[in-house]
């Protein structure tokens, strides 16, 4: 009773307003609803799914293999990132103890660390 007189109360354009944001609001419910009411009158009939409706769920329930298998490759090319760091680390240390210099770099004289030649075969 109380909404009427407020609805009595409001002038023509308040009104169309209102009637249009209401007639919105039932067409979005509407929308939203409408596949979720055609799924349980499926269950209630009893009807098998279709067969697109199949490999729809088959391509969900294959999304989680392809998931797992790329999080499997990530950790891997991750672990011969970090192999890789650590190989160059170790090698710039290493020059450094032995006194050594990038290639194509003098290397610096009257250094008090011994240097012995990199590579010597014999």
């Amino acid at each position: 009773m109380i909404v009427l007189n407020q609805l009595a109360a409001l002038s023509p354009e308040e009104t169309k307003t209102l009637s249009i944001v209401a007639v919105m609001v039932a067409a979005i419910a509407g929308a939203l609803l409408y596949p979720i009411v055609r799924a349980y009158a499926r269950r209630l009939e009893g009807k098998a799914p279709s067969a697109d409706l199949r490999e729809e769920l088959a391509d969900i329930s294959a999304r989680p293999d392809a998931l797992q298998h790329g999080q499997e490759r990530l950790a891997e090319l991750e672990g011969r990132l970090d192999f890789a760091e650590r190989l160059l680390t170790s090698g710039r240390s290493a020059r450094r103890w032995r006194g050594g210099s990038r290639p194509g770099r003098p290397r610096p004289t009257g250094s008090s660390w011994p240097t012995w030649p990199s590579s010597r075969v014999g």
